[in-house]
């Protein structure tokens, strides 16, 4: 008898992983941006905080060093790797309007305005609905 699971059961674990993923960098989305919320005001509160948020170094680039170094120790990280793959991709999403400003491309708002909140704490939560059907719609698998 064949070993393998029968191809649905592949499409669903899919669904499954795909949700999870996107659950997850939405949350994550969140979490960083109410951080961001609460930390700015006090780091622009202090010369050594204001040093700090001016540099040249955005947590969207730490983003991508995790991204990348997540796939060179993959097979250490292999049982955390979906969620720290989701930290990274969210560390990249929440800061896509300095990253859309370094492309210089003008946009009408600003990084922590009302509207950049609201476009960030929307789509995160489309992109937790979004997990939340595509678990509801996996599809049954045979037995």
């Amino acid at each position: 008898m064949n070993d393998r699971p029968p191809f649905s059961l592949q499409y669903s674990n899919r669904y499954r992983l795909t949700a999870n993923l996107i659950l997850w960098t939405a949350l994550f989305v969140m979490g960083i941006r109410t951080v961001m919320i609460v930390v700015y005001p006090l780091l622009l509160s202090s010369a050594s905080g204001y040093a700090l948020i001016s540099d040249d170094i955005h947590h969207f680039h730490i983003g991508l060093v995790f991204i990348l170094s997540g796939f060179v120790a993959y097979k250490k990280l292999k049982v955390i790797f979906p969620i720290f793959l989701a930290l990274s991709l969210a560390l990249i999403l929440e800061e896509y309007l300095v990253i859309i400003y370094e492309m210089g491309i003008a946009v009408p708002y600003n990084y922590l305005s009302f509207t950049d909140n609201m476009v960030v704490y929307l789509s995160s939560g489309a992109g937790i609905l979004l997990a939340i059907l595509l678990k509801l719609s996996e599809r049954p698998t045979h037995e």
